[in-house]
Order: C-alpha cells, then sequence, then structure tokens
C-alpha cells in the first residue's frame, strides 16, 4: 500500500475519540493535508532538479523549462524576468498551493502535468493525493485534466467512461465529459449540464448511424429495434428534456436566470458517463457493422 493511502486512515486519537475524524473531501476545498502533501510532492520535483552553481542553487531541467512556461502563461510574466534561482520558485510555488483558492491551485498543477516535458512520476503521484484527499481526480487518458469526484465512486465511473470511450475511437464523447467536469471546477453549473448531455447525444448518434441527427431521434431508433428498453428510454429521454427546458443549458439565457446548481451538475455529468459506457458496451458493435 502506498503512503499515501494510509492519509486517510483514522490516527490512534481519533479512533479512541480524542480528536474529531474528519470528514469526507468536499468539492470546491482543499484540505490543509492535501495543501501540503500537493506542495510536497513539488517541492521533491524542485529539489531534485537543483543544480549547485557559483551563484547558488538554479532549476535544472526539466523544471526550469516547465516553470519557464508557468512563470509566463499561469504567473503572466515576461519571459525575460524568468528566475533561475530554486528558491524563488519554491516560495512562489508554495504561496500558491498553500494559500490560493482551490482553482487557482488547480490551475497551477493542470499547467504543469499538460507540459510535456513534466515528469510522468510527479503526475503519477498527483493522482494519488487527488485520488485519497480531494474530491477531483485527474484524467490523463488525453491531456491531463482535473474533474470532479463528489463521491469515489462517481470518480471511478467518470475516469472508468472517458477512458472507455477515448479507447474505443469515441474522442468526442470522451472530451465533451472532460469539457462537464472542467466547468463543475469553473462553476458553469448549466454549462457542465450541457456537455454532460452532449456527450451521451454523440455516443447515441454513432450507434445509429445515418439514422438519426439528434439525441431523441437516436434512443427512437434504438427503442424500436428493441434493442433499448422502454422505461430506459424514457427515463434518458426526460433528463434531455430537462436540459432542453432549463434555461442557459441547452439553449441561451432570455429573461430568467438559469436554476441549475452544483447538485444537478453533479448527478448529470455521473448519469451521462454511466449512460455512454451502457451505450457504447451494449450497442457499439452493432453500430459499427452498421456503418
Amino acid at each position: 500500500m502506498e503512503y499515501s493511502q494510509y492519509q486517510n486512515v483514522p490516527t490512534f486519537s481519533q479512533r479512541h475519540e480524542l480528536r474529531e475524524v474528519p470528514g469526507p473531501p468536499l468539492l470546491e476545498e482543499i484540505s490543509g493535508q492535501a495543501r501540503n502533501s500537493l506542495w510536497g510532492a513539488l517541492w521533491k520535483q524542485i529539489e531534485g532538479s537543483t543544480e549547485v552553481t557559483h551563484a547558488g542553487y538554479r532549476l535544472g531541467d526539466p523544471w526550469r523549462t516547465v516553470l519557464a512556461s508557468v512563470h509566463q502563461h499561469f504567473f503572466n510574466r515576461p519571459l525575460d524576468e524568468f528566475s533561475v534561482r530554486r528558491g524563488d520558485w519554491q516560495t512562489l510555488c508554495k504561496a500558491t498551493l498553500l494559500g490560493e483558492p482551490y482553482n487557482q491551485c488547480f490551475d497551477l498543477l493542470e499547467m504543469v502535468i499538460r507540459h510535456p516535458n513534466c515528469p510522468m512520476d510527479f503526475v503519477k503521484e498527483l493522482r494519488e493525493i487527488f485520488h485519497y484527499q480531494l474530491a477531483y481526480r485527474i484524467d490523463t487518458t488525453s491531456t491531463p485534466t482535473i474533474v470532479p469526484a463528489a463521491t469515489e465512486q462517481e470518480g471511478d465511473a467518470l475516469i472508468g467512461a472517458i477512458h472507455d470511450l477515448a479507447e474505443a475511437g469515441l474522442g468526442g464523447a470522451a472530451e465533451h465529459l472532460r469539457q462537464a467536469g472542467e466547468r463543475i471546477r469553473d462553476q458553469d453549473w448549466a454549462g457542465s449540464v450541457s456537455a454532460s448531455i452532449n456527450s451521451v447525444e454523440s455516443v447515441a448518434k454513432q450507434v445509429t448511424p445515418g439514422n438519426a441527427d439528434t439525441l431523441g431521434k437516436a434512443l427512437a431508433v434504438l427503442e424500436r429495434r428493441q434493442d433499448l428498453h422502454g422505461a430506459l428510454k424514457s427515463g434518458f429521454s426526460s433528463l434531455y428534456g430537462y436540459a432542453s427546458a432549463e434555461p442557459g443549458v441547452r439553449h441561451a439565457l432570455l429573461e430568467d436566470e438559469s436554476k441549475v446548481t452544483q447538485d444537478e451538475a453533479i448527478y448529470m455529468i455521473g448519469a451521462c458517463a454511466a449512460f455512454c459506457s451502457y451505450l457504447w458496451r451494449k450497442f457499439g458493435t452493432s453500430g459499427r457493422e452498421g456503418r
């Protein structure tokens, strides 16, 4: 068992009710323990790349290259002002990961792990920290992306669906699910619901090639073939109808503000990820043969 897996095991004091047991990780939050873990993982990488010169401790590659990109594109500073002094970056990154809001921390980490020179052992360690200490996961199926996981089961289902869709060549559907997760992180609840529905529509149209240009038509085709149970079709049609009717989701806002909240967005991304997987497992082979 990796050390990070022990982070959520109750301590002696907690087991004997001498100290409160912390609750599960929550969306839009990073606990102090998780912040320390994230900073510790980055600190080890920066330390490991250090070069000792006559002028002091300097960043070595690959982190000199990675952090130069962060300097320019995350902190929005001119590249000619980039500092190679290790201490400068330890101070700057520590202040961000320990003190800034969760979304800025995730923006920094995402920019780092998306850099082509980012070491894979760092990405692996971050994935473990996220899995055990945060209500988010890091999807590495394609472009590394931080996605929400309100529960461990929801996180596993979402990552599994993205991976399965990408493996099946359904990159569009996988990208819609990734976008749904990113929009939850950005608190764009309506946008997340729309992206979630788009993922299902993309898969449904793939398994009914030439027969449907919308999700509603695709579901009707599958039902007529007696491949899709009427209750399942009805249930998802209702969700599709909700997304189409709710202001700000499938259509632009007019006079009313969207009533979509984080709860609906989290529910929809989980439901749509599961339905995408179901559609492809059940109808994918016949859909490919029908092209």
